[in-house]
C-alpha cells in the first residue's frame, strides 16, 4: 500500500500522514498514534530508499552502549534497545548498535559515527558530570538524545527516570517499617544517576529524624559488587537490617551474601532495588523494586531524537518517568532486638 492509499484510508492529507509517521511535533499525539497503528495493521512500509536518496539521510540511528560493559548489555539496556528498535521500525528506520568497552575508545566511536555521516542521530546513556560526549555532539551540531540528565548549563534532549524520588521513597518506606540501620549500595559514583540516588536516599533517611542511621556505599554495576559490599557490611558489629540497591544486579549479589550468612531476605532483613528488570523477577523471594518500563524509555528517547531532527528546540525535549514501587517479597520489618 502506498502513502497516498494510507492517507485515503485515514481520511487525512498525505502531508499529515507523512509527518505523523516521521514524528513531527506539529501532529497531535492522537493523530500520530492512529496513523502508526493503521500502518502497523496493514503492514505499510515506506519507500525508505527513495526517501533517503532525496533527503541525503541514512535512515539509521546509532545506539552507543558505553563503558563499563562486562557483557553485551545489562538487562535495562536490553529493554531500552527493544523500545528504540520498535519505535524506529515503525518509522521505516534501522538501529545500529555499537559497543564501546573502554573509556579511551568512547569519544572516538562518536566521532566515527558523526564525522563519517553513518547515521542520522545518536542515542546513548550513563551520563557523567561534565560529559565530553554531550559537548562533542552539541559542537558538531549532530542530532542526539540521551537517556539520563547532566547537571550544568548544557541544554539537550533527554529522557530519564526519577531515581532521586525512588531512593527517597525507599528510605522512607524502610524507616517506616522500623529499620534504623539502612544502607544504600549505590551504582558507580561516576554516573549522574548514582548522584541522584545518593541525594534521594540521604534526604529520605533525614526525613525520618535522628533515629535512622543511613550509610552510602559506592559499589559498581553488577552482581559481584553487590555481593562484596553486602558481605563486608554484614560482617560489621552494627549489621544493617535493610539495603537499598542501586540496581537489581547489585541486589541479587547482596541477597546472595545475606543467604550465605544464614539470613533470609524478607525475614528480618530487607532489600529494595531502584531498578526492576528481569533479575528482580528471578530471585527467591522476588525482589521489591521501583519499576519503569525500559522499553517505554527507549521509545521516548526516539521520540525526542526525531523531534530534535525536525527542529524542535532542545529545551522543550525532556521527559522524566516516575518509578512505581512494586511490593514483592523482600521488604519487611526488622526482627525484634
Amino acid at each position: 500500500m502506498s502513502l497516498k492509499e494510507l492517507a485515503r484510508r485515514l481520511d487525512l492529507s498525505i502531508s499529515t500522514v507523512s509527518r505523523a509517521l516521521n514524528g513531527y511535533d506539529d501532529i497531535s499525539p492522537s493523530t500520530r498514534e492512529r496513523t502508526l497503528q493503521a500502518a502497523r495493521d496493514i503492514g505499510y512500509k515506506p519507500n525508505t530508499l527513495a526517501k533517503r536518496l532525496a533527503g541525503g539521510t541514512t535512515g539509521t540511528v546509532a545506539v552507543v552502549l558505553t563503558p563499563p560493559q562486562d557483557e553485551f548489555a545489562p538487562p535495562m539496556y536490553l529493554g531500552y534497545l527493544q523500545g528504540i528498535d520498535d519505535a524506529l521500525q515503525e518509522r521505516g528506520m534501522d538501529t545500529l548498535v555499537t559497543v564501546s568497552r573502554q573509556p579511551p575508545d568512547e569519544l572516538g566511536a562518536f566521532r566515527r559515527l558523526i564525522e563519517g555521516k553513518r547515521v542520522d542521530g545518536v542515542i546513548f546513556g550513563r551520563t557523567r558530570p561534565d560529559d565530553a560526549r554531550i559537548k562533542f555532539l552539541i559542537d558538531a551540531k549532530a542530532p542526539f538524545a540521551v537517556i539520563g540528565q547532566c547537571p550544568g548549563p548544557l541544554v539537550f534532549p533527554f529522557v530519564d527516570t526519577d531515581r532521586e524520588a525512588a531512593a527517597e521513597e525507599a528510605a522512607q518506606m524502610l524507616a517506616g517499617l522500623g529499620h534504623r540501620r539502612i544502607v544504600l549500595i549505590n551504582t558507580d559514583e561516576q554516573f549522574v544517576f548514582s548522584k541522584f540516588a545518593r541525594r534521594g536516599f540521604v534526604s529520605g533517611c533525614a526525613s525520618a529524624g535522628g533515629e535512622v542511621q543511613g550509610e552510602v556505599v559506592d559499589a559498581g554495576l553488577n552482581e559481584r559488587f553487590g555481593f562484596a559490599a553486602a558481605e563486608r557490611l554484614l560482617s560489621n558489629p552494627a549489621t544493617p537490617t535493610a539495603f537499598v540497591c542501586g540496581n537489581d544486579l547489585l541486589a541479587v549479589g547482596a541477597m546472595r551474601a545475606a543467604k550465605q550468612r544464614g539470613l533470609m531476605p524478607g525475614h528480618g532483613i530487607a532489600f529494595v532495588s531502584l531498578e526492576d528488570n528481569q533479575p528482580a523477577h528471578l530471585t527467591d523471594p522476588q525482589l521489591t523494586a521501583f519499576s519503569v518500563s525500559s522499553a517505554d524509555v527507549g521509545r521516548k528517547a526516539v521520540d525526542m531524537l526525531l523531534r530534535s531532527i525536525a527542529g524542535q528546540p532542545a529545551g522543550q525535549l525532556r521527559h522524566i518517568f516516575k518509578p512505581r514501587l512494586v511490593l514483592r517479597g523482600t521488604h519487611c520489618a526488622p526482627l525484634p532486638d
